[in-house]
């Protein structure tokens, strides 16, 4: 444990014992069959009621007073939100705006017992530790079905999509790149989940160290997905990270920044003929205006503001699948949800710059605020990069106050 994370500026928490452990792999798991589905419910959400419950047997640890006040905010502006639907928006459906309230809810109270718990026992270190090792073994089962796939049924893996698709992991019918995928719906997906380890590994408020070697496997399991967002966001991560290891007043940065450089550049000279196809090609199209997907997820994704009620939007859960969380807002919520949600990554920004940048990136690159996943990304951004002791809070709130 301690060769994979090192604890540089923050005082030890306690050793967890057998039943954390495993009541932090358990939290850590379940998130990562987001995509499986299973009747009405992903395999996620049916997990989480029985983690949640041996979390309040086990450990007695319910939501702190002080989350309930934060948590009530948002549920309280849904409601409101809501009701105010059923009175001006006559094609507000009660039964699905109420099935989105109560799936609301559902994870802002999942999130209260899972932040409580894990604060209350000073896990953070543990918990990061479990999230990395978890990452590493989606990655390498992600690896082995692409590894199955090109050895044209020699190899079984059929059994890790039962619940997802059987299709999906060629990067275009003109060509046989294999797309990693490993348990879930579409590469994007997989990127965006390893992409969060990722972000909280560099930019957590702890100044936990996570070693080059588990960055840069997750850094290659990202790429081997192909997924442009995915991708993207990557590079994102590595820049800002590299910019944060610079001391711009002594003009000096740690030279240990190389090593992921130069281990990228034999990347590209090994796998040329594929980095071209896959990404710089495909970059090109982008800048030609030639690439339809980009249209489909940037564009399209306003389809359905409605603008006849551009203030309050169509009611949650009234939006067909759309590409990112910023069209949802203003379909679902209208202008006010969008400046809402807006407000909030801007403040995040100031919080926690790299962490904040990283949540609005990652907001245009997959939709589905009431998804597992979104949640997770929630969470791991909360636990890791905004929630404050009270004298960092109070520390924060006087230098508000002066400005």
């Amino acid at each position: 444990m301690n060769k994979l994370v090192k604890l540089s500026s923050i005082k030890k928490g306690t050793v967890p014992d057998n039943i954390d452990s495993f009541l932090l792999i358990l939290i850590a798991g379940i998130f990562v069959f987001s995509d499986w589905i299973i009747g009405a419910f992903s395999l996620t959400e049916l997990l989480i009621v029985p983690t949640v419950v041996l979390i309040l047997l086990i450990k007695n640890s319910y939501i702190k007073p002080s989350y309930i006040k934060w948590m009530s905010i948002p549920i309280v502006l849904l409601l409101l939100h809501s009701f105010l639907s059923m009175n001006f928006n006559e094609n507000f459906d009660f039964k699905i705006g109420l099935y989105g309230i109560i799936k609301f809810t559902f994870y802002i109270i999942v999130l209260g017992i899972f932040l409580t718990y894990i604060r209350k026992y000073k896990l953070e270190k543990e918990f990061l530790l479990w999230n990395n090792k978890i990452a590493i073994i989606i990655g390498l089962i992600g690896i082995y079905i692409t590894i199955a796939i090109y050895s044209d049924g020699l190899l079984p893996y059929e059994f890790f999509w039962k619940f997802t698709r059987l299709d999906g992991y060629l990067f275009s019918t003109d060509t046989f790149y294999v797309r990693t995928l490993s348990i879930f719906y579409e590469p994007a997906h997989m990127g965006y989940y390893i992409n969060t380890i990722l972000a909280v590994n560099f930019f957590n408020k702890f100044n936990f160290k996570v070693n080059y070697f588990y960055n840069l496997l997750l850094a290659f399991f990202v790429v081997t997905t192909f997924s442009y967002s995915a991708i993207a966001i990557l590079i994102l991560i590595l820049i800002m990270a590299f910019i944060s290891k610079i001391d711009f007043k002594k003009i000096q940065f740690d030279w240990k920044l190389l090593i992921p450089i130069f281990i990228l550049v034999i990347i590209y000279f090994v796998f040329q003929e594929t980095i071209h196809t896959t990404i710089i090609d495909r970059t090109i199209l982008i800048l030609q205006g030639k690439e339809p997907s980009v249209n489909e997820r940037l564009k399209d994704s306003w389809k359905y503001v409605n603008e006849n009620n551009i203030w309050l939007g169509n009611g949650i859960g009234h939006t067909p699948v759309v590409w990112h969380n910023y069209a949802y807002m203003i379909s679902e919520f209208g202008s006010v949800g969008l400046i809402l949600f807006a407000g909030v990554s801007l403040a995040l920004v100031s919080v926690n710059f790299p962490l904040g940048i990283f949540f609005i990136a990652m907001n245009f690159s997959k939709g589905g605020y009431l998804s597992p996943a979104f949640w997770f990304l929630v969470m791991m951004i909360i636990l890791y990069g905004i929630l404050f002791d009270k004298q960092t809070f109070n520390r924060f709130k006087n230098d508000l106050s002066k400005t």
